[in-house]
């Protein structure tokens, strides 16, 4: 069995031996690869990056953007000349999915 941290790390638990060992990848490693891990799991992960436009005036959101596309958040006019605070928020998501039929196993999130 695999079991992530949160820092990123991923261990795998022994259950013959009662013991845990870190394995040779972290999540980081995953989001570029897959792993398979024995016959009964592989390893897939990825990464988004979304970002968020603020009013710095008033705090409204007034848009969000990612990979998908961009929305704008409300109806009301966006004055040309209006400060926008910009915040980017980053997700790792690994997933251990069963080779065979495709289902999860677990899915570990980091932001």
């Amino acid at each position: 069995m695999i079991i992530p941290s949160l820092d990123g790390d991923l261990f795998q638990w022994d259950r013959d031996r009662e013991s845990m060992e870190t394995v040779p990848f972290t999540v980081e490693s995953l989001l570029e690869s897959s792993y398979k891990f024995g016959d009964d799991v592989v390893l897939v992960g990825g990464k988004s990056l979304t970002t968020y436009g603020l009013s710095a005036y008033s705090g409204k959101l007034r848009y969000i953007c990612s990979a998908l596309g961009c929305r704008r958040w409300d109806n009301d006019d966006m004055e040309e000349e209006e400060d926008i605070l910009l915040l980017q928020r980053t997700q790792k998501t690994v997933r251990a999915v069963g080779p065979r039929s495709g289902s999860e196993k677990w899915v570990s999130e980091y932001w």
